[in-house]
């Protein structure tokens, strides 16, 4: 994410596991959700590609043009990360927001601290779920948190002082939550 350029000229594309010009290997999630938050395209040779990461591909590409309006209209913003190696970054409009959790390095921390965000609306309660989560981020946990599995209304004000506990996110993993005022 920019602080200069909006994410809707932003170039973001999904390329393939290991990164041509870098040799660097990342997994279909975040490659995906870092993709999904700019101008999204697939920049690789879908031939070479195994059926699984093909129904990845296919799986990002629907949640950005389901949520593609907001992403390139709404207000970019960051949000501060207790965890300094994690990243953390969204897009809102006035009822509706997606932020991604972007886990860099192993958690500082055993135990992650709440993300709290402070953009959302004191008085205003929103609907809260996670729309993509890395499927291998529960092993450093002993039991995951309740609420991942469903949606679950929030006051904005429990959202800036509180926070949302997060599962333990594996190097280089994110999820996006998707918040909407009710």
């Amino acid at each position: 994410m920019s602080y200069f350029f909006p994410p809707e000229v932003m170039g973001a594309h999904i390329g393939p596991a290991e990164c041509h010009s870098t040799n660097r290997k990342h997994h279909i999630n975040m490659r995906g959700v870092t993709a999904l938050q700019g101008h999204m395209g697939v920049e690789l040779d879908p031939v070479k590609e195994s059926d699984e990461e093909k129904q990845a591909f296919a799986k990002y590409i629907t949640l950005h043009k389901a949520h593609r309006d907001l992403i390139h209209s709404g207000r970019s913003f960051r949000l501060d990360a207790a965890d300094e190696r994690q990243f953390i970054y969204g897009v809102e409009n006035h009822d509706e927001m997606l932020i991604s959790v972007c886990q860099l390095a192993m958690p500082s921390h055993a135990l992650p601290a709440p993300v709290r965000i402070s953009c959302v609306e004191p008085d205003a309660t929103y609907a809260v779920r996670i729309l993509e989560m890395p499927q291998t981020s529960f092993q450093l946990m002993k039991q995951r948190p309740a609420w991942l599995d469903k949606t679950i209304l929030l006051t904005g004000d429990n959202l800036r002082e509180i926070g949302l506990t997060l599962p333990i996110l594996d190097p280089e993993s994110a999820l996006i939550l998707h918040l909407k005022k009710q």
